[in-house]
């Protein structure tokens, strides 16, 4: 009696829904429309000022999965909601480029200490990159402009092969090399320690000055053995997993950024569960480790006027062009990557004269670069800019501690929250969930309307199993939102309350 009475609830609401839309305003931002309660939007703020960053999305914020990233995604509740993007102004910096000798060569070094900063990240760049990427592609020095902004410092220089234009290792590629774990036998790790000593000669750094690392690609797998190495504080790594036997003797506090449709030959899907065996292995060892696994998300007209160097003329230009080509689906998010695009124009010249002839070469690949961060393709991606930055921000303030990871990559073993949400719920449902380590946990409902319309916990839990009891006195029956988090993790779930 119970499921029928359920399917019929949940198909009055989803008649009802169909009928009824909301509106969502979004200022300084996209993603403004109508939707029905229960939709999950993305919205993204605008063009961020060259003398500002991304600040957070205020307003109607209770169903936002993170207020601090510029591209996010909320629920959306049964009435309308009001965002607004919000930037911060920043003191204007000049980062300086020079060449410094390190081991053998002289290096190309890129570097910006802010006044009273709290930490030096080091960024490594992908296979056959270099280090001026980290300046002039636009989602690398997204991350750079923020870590400034954040008050970190930041040294960027390149691989060794990269220096010498040569392919050393005989692997047909100019990289980092990744092993061994030897200041000796690793010309590149010795350079970083060659670095660090001519900052710390010049009184730019101290010995005990907190020290970070982020790569890209093959920049990740050096990021992850340099930090084991040098004991850095902390460590991230975008589109690559490392090696998996450096992780049963890490220390070192690690965050892995990886692309959920990565088609790179080294990386693709062995190289995301590689990342996350490892992730697995520092969290089993009580090491302090994020997993996040970024998905699609759609296109939207003014994407390609994000840099400031392409209008918002030529961007509507373009998105209407990807549209006209097929290359979109219904929803806007794109069917194919930037190889395939690249592909796709090479064969049909003519279908495409604002991407070819409308742009330069570097409006170009900016463009391409965008697709494959939408397309959750091999790269470097802003998206997740605040994340790694707070995760930082935690290890210097001591209260990192192991996490799970993103609730877009699924949960890990052994931290069961959102398969354990019962739909419908009912007058006495029990709410089942499992931590893996003790984390401050806070399940809230709301309804929908986004009002809070109970707490049910709020608090240290100890590691294990766990049950809530959900007895509502004056709720009705309709649509609910469930919110918990435990640590960095969030979840929003909609479920059917029966009384």
């Amino acid at each position: 009696m119970k499921k029928h009475l359920f399917i019929l609830i949940a198909s009055l609401m989803a008649a009802s829904g169909h009928a009824q839309t909301f509106n969502l305003t979004v200022t300084n931002g996209y993603g403004s429309g109508n939707y029905t309660a229960g939709d999950t939007v993305h919205v993204w703020c605008e063009a961020i000022p060259d003398n500002a960053v991304f600040a957070r999305w205020s307003g109607d914020i209770a169903t936002v999965a993170d207020v601090g990233e510029w591209h996010t995604t909320l629920v959306m509740p049964g009435r309308n909601v009001r965002l607004t993007a919000n930037f911060r102004t920043i003191a204007p910096f000049s980062i300086q480029y020079e060449r410094i000798k390190t081991v053998n060569n002289l290096k190309n070094v890129y570097s910006y200490f802010p006044p009273q900063y709290k930490g030096v990240i080091f960024l490594a760049h992908g296979t056959g990159s270099k280090a001026e990427h980290w300046i002039n592609l636009f989602e690398h020095y997204q991350f750079t402009k923020d870590a400034i902004a954040d008050s970190f410092a930041v040294i960027i220089t390149e691989a060794e092969e990269i220096t010498l234009n040569t392919d050393v290792n005989g692997d047909s590629t100019l990289r980092w090399s990744s092993s061994p774990l030897d200041s000796t036998a690793n010309i590149d790790i010795a350079n970083i320690i060659a670095l660090i000593d001519t900052f710390v000669a010049r009184g730019q750094m101290a010995r005990s000055t907190p020290r970070f690392a982020v790569g890209a690609s093959n920049g990740a797998f050096f990021s992850f053995s340099l930090a084991t190495f040098l004991k850095f504080n902390g460590v991230a790594g975008y589109c690559g997993g490392g090696n998996n036997m450096l992780f049963r003797i890490s220390a070192t506090p690690t965050q892995w950024c990886m692309a959920k449709y990565d088609s790179h030959e080294e990386v693709g899907p062995a190289g995301n569960a590689q990342a996350l065996a490892n992730y697995n292995t520092l969290a089993s060892r009580g090491i302090a480790a994020r997993y996040f696994l970024l998905d699609r998300s759609p296109c939207y007209p003014e994407r390609f006027g994000r840099s400031g160097s392409i209008s918002l003329t030529i961007s509507r230009a373009l998105f209407n062009e990807f549209r006209a080509n097929g290359v979109l689906d219904a929803n806007d998010y794109f069917l194919i990557n930037a190889l395939s695009i690249i592909e796709r124009v090479r064969s049909t010249p003519a279908q495409f004269p604002v991407l070819r002839i409308s742009l330069n070469d570097s409006q170009r690949l900016f463009v391409l670069n965008q697709v494959d961060a939408m397309y959750a393709d091999h790269g470097f991606y802003s998206d997740y800019n605040r994340k790694t930055l707070s995760f930082f921000n935690s290890i210097l303030r001591g209260t990192t501690r192991v996490e799970s990871r993103d609730a877009k990559a699924g949960l890990p073993k052994g931290f069961a929250l959102s398969q354990n949400y019962p739909n419908p719920f009912n007058p006495s449902t029990v709410i089942s969930f499992q931590l893996p380590v003790s984390s401050h946990v806070m399940l809230k409902v709301f309804d929908v309307n986004g009002r809070e319309v109970a707490t049910l916990v709020n608090g240290e839990m100890k590691a294990g199993k766990h049950a809530v009891t959900f007895a509502p006195r004056e709720t009705t029956t309709g649509l609910y939102f469930y919110k918990i988090t435990a640590g960095k993790f969030s979840q929003t779930r909609k479920a059917v309350l029966m009384k």
